[in-house]
């Protein structure tokens, strides 16, 4: 991760802060993962804040915003898993909801 800050960042945003995107971690999330869901609009980055401190975020391109935030990148993984797990949850949801409806008919 250290080599990374070396780089010129991605961009920085009005705060100061600089952002990288964090490749290995987005294709993490991207890959389907053994719950079969891939997290498809979710992007992680590592930023370093004007303070120096440096940690990982979790973005959803979809709401446009920062959903997780930490410094250690075993709880950005986790905390992809567990995204993936709810994301399984709401699609078995709306399988069965589809399904019910059809037998309505």
């Amino acid at each position: 991760m250290n080599e990374i800050f070396n780089t010129p960042p991605l961009f920085v945003n009005d705060e100061g802060v600089k952002w990288w995107l964090d490749e290995s971690s987005t294709k993490y999330a991207h890959r389907v993962g053994n719950t079969g869901v891939p997290l498809r609009n979710h992007v992680v980055y590592y930023v370093e804040f004007t303070d120096g401190t440096r940690s990982h975020v979790i973005v959803d391109q979809q709401k446009g915003a920062p959903v997780y935030e930490h410094k250690q990148l075993d709880a950005v993984g986790i905390y992809i898993d567990a995204l993936r797990a709810l994301a399984k949850e709401d699609l078995e949801k709306q399988i069965q909801e589809v399904k019910s409806k059809k037998s309505l008919k």
